[in-house]
C-alpha cells in the first residue's frame, strides 16, 4: 500500500511538473521552428541537363521545363499545350537547342 501511494504520488508529480513544458511550448514556438518556417520551400527537380559550353540549365519541376542561364542568373519558363508529361530532358551538342520528350 506504501508502494501503491508512492507511484501514485511520483505519477502525479510527473504530471504537474510537466504540465508548464507542455503549455509554454505551445506558446513559444522554438527558435529551430522559426528559422525552419521562415526558409523558402525546396522544390523537387525531376530531371537537369546541363548544356555542354557549360553556360544554361534545363530543369523540370512540377512538369514545368525551365531554361536557366548561369552567367546572368535569369531564366524563363517553356510552355507546352496540352497536359504533357515532360522528360528526356538534353542539350545539342552545340548548346543552341534543347529537346525533350
Amino acid at each position: 500500500m506504501i508502494l501503491h501511494a508512492r507511484l501514485l504520488s511520483f505519477g502525479l508529480l510527473c504530471a504537474v511538473t510537466s504540465l508548464p513544458v507542455a503549455i509554454s511550448a505551445q506558446i513559444a514556438p522554438s527558435r529551430a521552428a522559426s528559422v525552419i518556417d521562415s526558409m523558402p520551400r525546396a522544390k523537387r527537380i525531376d530531371q537537369a541537363a546541363i548544356s555542354p559550353d557549360g553556360t544554361h540549365v534545363a530543369y523540370i519541376v512540377d512538369g514545368a521545363l525551365t531554361v536557366a542561364s548561369l552567367p546572368d542568373n535569369s531564366s524563363h519558363s517553356i510552355t507546352v499545350e496540352g497536359n504533357l508529361e515532360l522528360r528526356s530532358v538534353a542539350w545539342s551538342a552545340d548548346s543552341k537547342q534543347l529537346t525533350f520528350l
